[in-house]
């Protein structure tokens, strides 16, 4: 967990608006998903969920096409207080494959599928980020790696980049994708000029959650339930926490008998998370303000981007190239896109690694490059 940079998802397909239309449209917040608020549903209905959050915060939801096998039948624990709306309805839609944006006033709900049916062009500045990386590299390589939709140059379908200049870019695809493209480019901003990303608000609650993460306490010992356990481990250090607990159904994990052993030494959150996941096939990260919990197999297929400093793997007449091949050596690192076609992505900017895999091998790259 230790990165330069910790993709916190802050561009929530909920908090975006306007990027219909022009090329030019600009990203507006909704003061209704900026609220902070709190949550503590218990293996509840998402469908529940949805409506209950709709109705209390005067937000219209609705549900676009058939997603009762989605939204009626799965379930999720959300623990949490002071997180933003946005962050609430972006996590569970995001854990269900649904995608949720505003429209005139009213957030939309719809299957994953649905989205890819209505794209729409948006235009994002270059500035800072070439020369650092050529335009038509990053357009014609890059961008295809590191984003979960089809390209028509490579796929044959679905998005394309309109127009390509050494100062924007414009490309027309899903929302799913400019969400992802949106935190692409602030990313990589932020690498090519070496510099700190602006924090926003949310970004900054989150990164005092993080460290509350990595802050050793001690637990009362004894053998507790899986809910018992968070809640003793995140809750009680205000740390939100959400559990898919359909993803744990659907790979035979009993989590209602879940029992944890706990000691009474002295850890990390962190640590004793890495510890619950390596002994019961699950997968932990942090995104979205929340602490997510899902299991192995669901943590490979959630991807973020993660920005590494390697000035301390490289010496001085070592090119980081020489170390990005230790990574695509690592069997336990891959799979990766260079090298089978699909997994993880990475670039170099000077000194920094971009990478985006997925939840399982970040936890390992961390702990390789720290």
């Amino acid at each position: 967990m230790n990165v330069l940079r910790l993709n916190v998802g802050l561009a929530c397909f909920g908090l975006l608006v306007g990027m219909a239309g022009s090329a030019q449209a600009q990203l507006k917040p909704d003061k209704r998903l900026t609220q902070k608020i709190s949550v503590d549903d218990d293996a509840a209905i998402v469908a529940d969920v949805l409506k209950e959050l709709g109705d209390k915060y005067k937000l219209p939801i609705d549900v676009i096409g058939d997603t009762s096998d989605i939204t009626e039948s799965s379930r999720i624990t959300l623990v949490g207080d002071g997180v933003t709306l946005g962050s609430v309805l972006h996590l569970i839609c995001e854990s269900k494959y649904l995608v949720s944006y505003l429209e005139k006033g009213r957030m939309k709900v719809a299957r994953v599928d649905e989205d890819e049916k209505n794209m729409t062009p948006r235009q994002y500045s270059l500035v800072g980020i070439v020369p650092a990386i050529d335009p038509q590299v990053l357009a014609g390589l890059y961008l295809p790696q590191f984003t979960s939709g089809l390209w028509k140059d490579v796929d044959q379908e679905g998005g394309e980049v309109l127009a390509l200049s050494p100062q924007a870019i414009t490309v027309r695809h899903t929302r799913t994708v400019h969400a992802e493209l949106q935190n692409l480019f602030g990313q990589l901003s932020a690498a090519a000029t070496n510099r700190p990303k602006l924090l926003s608000p949310q970004e900054k609650a989150e990164q005092a959650m993080l460290r509350k993460l990595q802050t050793p306490v001690q637990l009362a010992a004894g053998e507790v339930s899986l809910k018992e356990f968070l809640d003793q481990l995140l809750k009680k250090e205000q740390i939100p926490y959400t559990i898919d607990l359909t993803a744990l159904e659907d790979e035979s994990i009993a989590w209602k008998d879940l029992k944890i052993t706990i000691d009474d030494t002295k850890q990390s959150p962190a640590s004793r998370l890495d510890a619950l996941s390596t002994d019961h096939n699950l997968s932990w990260r942090f995104a979205d303000e929340f602490v997510q919990l899902t299991t192995q197999s669901k943590g490979t297929e959630q991807m973020s981007i993660r920005v590494y400093d390697i000035r301390k793997k490289i010496g001085p007449n070592q090119p980081p190239e020489a170390f990005t091949q230790k990574l695509l050596s690592d069997k336990e690192l891959g799979p990766w896109q260079a090298d089978e076609g699909e997994g993880g992505a990475f670039m170099i900017l000077g000194t920094s690694l971009v990478i985006r895999h997925s939840t399982v091998a970040h936890a390992k790259i961390a702990k390789l490059i720290n």
